[in-house]
């Protein structure tokens, strides 16, 4: 069996469901927002589930309060709207795990690559290299996924081990990640702050006093933890803006 997941935050999203549920053989499942509920077709087909969760719930907690719903089989998760002969790219790959497809020129490619071994090294894991819009995961993958807790998380970052990945071209653009923008900016303009004013008070220092081997050190040291949060606050705002915050929890139920 086929499973489509669609979290749905904004009434801009009902066409695309209601284009969805008229798909057969797949079972459909659609988590929506009380107040947005208000405005969804009622159905009978025994293929569509619907729960409603509390306002201000967000995509990614409704993503894994919906992962108990899915049977053996394909999980396709809509984060964005595309079209139906899309949908059918999507279940036809062969490959473990599908995603949207990004463009890159060479110049972009050689950063991106460049970024993907830094998070690598610092977090142990790297990213898709295309959109995670919409994301297939193929039967193979089903038991994995089934018992993972944070599906959403999963379906964001590659930390998947011997598997194949496929680009799939999709129409519409790429949705906008969900993450904590005030911590997120706080976290990255505070470690550039506080990097800054290391250097700063080095240069005063070091120019109004005598230096010691000391002081040197000390100083070095403050410049170089200084740096290191720096470098992982930087890493941490482009993964929130990558594929949004790593953990969330699961959405209430209205």
């Amino acid at each position: 069996m086929n499973n489509i997941i669609i979290p749905v935050i904004g009434v801009d999203q009902l066409e695309f469901v209601e284009e969805v549920k008229k798909l057969k053989n797949i079972k459909i499942i659609i988590g929506i927002t009380e107040e947005i509920s208000k405005n969804l077709k009622k159905t009978t087909k025994k293929n569509v589930i619907v729960k409603v969760f509390t306002n201000g719930a967000k995509k990614e907690e409704i993503i894994n309060s919906l992962r108990d719903q899915i049977d053996e089989g394909r999980v396709l998760i809509c984060r964005k709207a595309i079209t139906k002969e899309e949908i059918n790219e999507f279940f036809k790959v062969n490959s473990d795990i599908a995603v949207c497809d990004v463009k890159r020129n060479k110049f972009q490619a050689f950063f991106f690559n460049l970024w993907q071994e830094f998070m690598s090294i610092l977090f142990g894991f790297k990213l898709f290299e295309g959109d995670v819009s919409v994301v297939m995961f193929n039967e193979n993958l089903f038991k994995v996924i089934s018992n993972i807790e944070n599906l959403s998380y999963a379906s964001r970052v590659n930390k998947w081990k011997g598997v194949s990945v496929k680009s799939i071209n999709t129409q519409s653009p790429p949705i906008k990640k969900e993450y904590d923008k005030l911590k997120s900016n706080l976290m990255l303009y505070g470690w550039i702050s506080l990097f800054l004013a290391i250097i700063a008070s080095t240069i005063v220092y070091f120019i109004f006093v005598k230096a010691t081997f000391l002081t040197g050190l000390l100083f070095a040291s403050a410049i170089l933890i200084a740096q290191v949060g720096m470098l992982i606050a930087i890493a941490i705002f482009n993964l929130n803006i990558k594929v949004g915050q790593r953990i969330f929890k699961k959405a209430k139920a209205a």
